[in-house]
């Protein structure tokens, strides 16, 4: 009994008045355990309760509907489930014992529904089993394994790909590459398992893997005998995530080092927003600066880089529409890579400026590392109006092979997506046009119009409309050495002191170069 009491000390409070609840009401839980009847909900009925039977009744109901959520919400469903052809019968297996090809994928996905793009093995040691199969890759390489274009999730694979981009954002011309079977033994990018002669002994030499590289990415001669991939995926994958087109690429092919540019894309509504000062602010961000204060530090990119080059970005109007506050605009952005949010939060910062909330010179400000080191508090905008349009490459790189078929699929699919929410936008819309012209007070007028751009706000702006610099954030430099301390007393916990002792003595010579530098 001493023990259970200690337990309940160390739980936070309102899980310990719970479990409190349960431990004491466990004959009412054996009272409670009846056939549903009507009388049981009647009002008449629930007054004759008292009240350590209600809190366990509404404990036991709400935890009912948490679990509905949970499990028929379609960010948690399972996403190998949403796989639509079945696994090949044994008799069905096809032999891998043939050429294998490595090539390029144009991948269109809408995000809204998954959990984010990548699927990596770290994933697979901290997040839970939902999470880890509900992104967008894990669906593409079950399609790829049922379908037997591979055997397996692994390095052999050699899976790739150009932009890993967030939680609930879209991509239109995601680009990956992967390592699949050929039908051919000869063209660009096609390699097959090649047999030695015997040595005097008698026994055989390992396989080595023999490429032929003696085509140009161009050369379309041989795609007639080739697997139709595009059509062979878009019969496995969910109506959300298509490949368009494909390309043969070299072996060493890899679209993370050798995209040229990124060009993403956000959608926002005016609101109050000025867009023409928000297009003048953002030409500050063009050209080569360190985003250190536009980035969300985690343990994974900590110690990386976040000097970035912007090679452009724009901020107009698209569709306008009888209401100026209700006009869509974008933001068009195209750099060679980005740092964790750094999009969003661009954006974040972008939205306060046009709105009048914060002077221009606020970006200058975040941008001069030195003179603020320390990042202000602020949110991101959401990741649901953001999309990844464009993946540029060489054309000795990549040459596209598009499935008409498969655009002609893709294209009725978003025809249906945007008839739906353009229709109920529209709905929304018109009520509002219509509700908010008998608004006679201008105050209320510009609180409803507020409202359409405030999907944002800093939460450290001051009374002189100005960002504040936290002095209790920390640095980069705190966080790394604070990661650097973790990793160490993990390696600890689990007893590989030999690791640990290397650590901390790698940490403590980078930091002895550090200060070195400094003097």
């Amino acid at each position: 009994m001493k023990l259970l009491i200690h337990l309940v000390k160390l739980m936070p409070p309102t899980f310990a008045r719970e479990c409190c609840a349960c431990f004491s009401t466990s004959s009412i839980h054996a009272k409670m355990q009846i056939s549903p009847k009507k009388t049981n909900y009647d009002l008449q009925y629930l007054h004759t309760l008292n009240k350590d039977q209600l809190v366990y009744r509404i404990l036991r109901l709400q935890r009912l509907v948490d679990s509905y959520h949970y499990t028929s919400s379609p960010v948690n469903v399972d996403g190998r489930d949403k796989v639509r052809v079945e696994h090949p019968n044994p008799d069905e297996i096809v032999s891998h014992l043939t050429s294998v090809r490595r090539i390029a994928l144009k991948v269109l996905y809408l995000g809204w529904d998954y959990v984010g793009y990548a699927f990596t093995k770290s994933s697979l040691a901290f997040s839970k089993p939902e999470s880890i199969s509900n992104v967008v890759e894990r669906v593409l390489l079950e399609a790829l394994l049922r379908q037997q274009l591979i055997t397996g999730v692994g390095s052999v694979l050699n899976f790739d790909r150009a932009g890993r981009t967030d939680r609930q954002v879209s991509g239109l011309s995601q680009v990956v590459s992967v390592n699949v079977r050929s039908n051919l033994n000869k063209g660009h990018g096609v390699w097959y398992p090649k047999v030695e002669e015997s040595d005097k002994v008698g026994n055989t030499k390992p396989e080595t893997e023999y490429f032929e590289d003696g085509f140009p990415v161009s050369d379309t001669t041989l795609d007639d005998g080739e697997l139709p991939y595009v059509s062979l995926l878009n019969q496995a994958l969910p109506p959300d995530i298509r490949i368009l087109a494909w390309s043969p690429v070299k072996k060493t092919f890899s679209p993370r080092y050798q995209c040229r540019s990124r060009t993403y894309r956000y959608a926002f509504v005016r609101g109050r927003m000025d867009i023409e000062l928000m297009n003048e602010a953002a030409q500050k961000f063009v050209g080569r600066h360190d985003m250190r204060n536009f980035c969300k530090v985690s343990s994974e990119n900590a110690y990386r880089t976040y000097v970035r080059t912007i090679n452009s970005i724009k901020v107009e109007e698209f569709n306008q529409t009888n209401l100026p506050e209700c006009d869509i605009c974008v933001a068009t952005i195209s750099a060679e890579s980005y740092v964790y949010k750094q999009i969003r939060r661009m954006m974040s910062i972008l939205g306060r400026i046009g709105s009048g909330e914060i002077p221009p010179s606020t970006i200058d400000e975040m941008l001069d590392v030195e003179k603020n080191p320390k990042k202000p508090s602020f949110k991101s905008w959401t990741p649901l109006n953001l999309t990844l349009i464009d993946a540029e490459f060489d054309d000795e790189d990549v040459h596209w092979r598009w499935g008409e078929e498969a655009l002609a699929d893709t294209s009725t699919m978003l025809a249906n997506t945007y008839s739906k929410h353009a229709g109920q936008a529209e709905v929304a819309r018109y009520m509002y046009e219509r509700v908010v012209s008998q608004i006679q007070d201008p105050g209320y007028r510009l609180g409803a119009v507020t409202t359409l751009s405030e999907s944002c706000l800093p939460s450290t702006i001051g009374d002189d409309n100005k960002l504040r610099f936290s002095e209790h954030t920390l640095t980069i430099e705190e966080k790394q050495e604070r990661y650097a301390k973790q990793k160490i007393k993990n390696r600890m916990k689990r007893g590989q002191y030999q690791y640990a002792a290397t650590l901390h003595a790698q940490n403590k010579e980078s930091k002895e170069t550090v200060d070195k530098e400094d003097v």
